[in-house]
């Protein structure tokens, strides 16, 4: 989002909470499924584990994932950004 010129911030910006929402959905739905992997449900600890280790290795991901393809900004050169008060 920092790499997109201002003049087409609103869209990326959409975008972004769109892709936080739809993987938030997901990494929820599937750590609820894995809570019934074994009889008992959150009583059982191996289904707390294995939601445990999902949710690491779901953020392991996406980590990774961020250092692979965040970007610096390139400089505005010449252009001013305005601020609104």
């Amino acid at each position: 989002m920092t790499a997109a010129p201002p003049e087409q911030a609103g869209v990326v910006g959409a975008i972004l909470q769109t892709a936080i929402q739809a993987g938030n959905a997901i990494a929820v739905s599937i750590q609820a499924g894995l809570m019934t992997i074994h009889p008992g449900g959150i009583e059982d600890f191996r289904n707390i584990a294995a939601s445990f280790y999902f949710v690491m290795g779901w953020g392991a991901i996406w980590l990774i994932l961020f250092w692979i393809f965040y970007r610096t900004p390139p400089p505005l050169e010449g252009k001013r950004i305005i601020a609104a008060h």
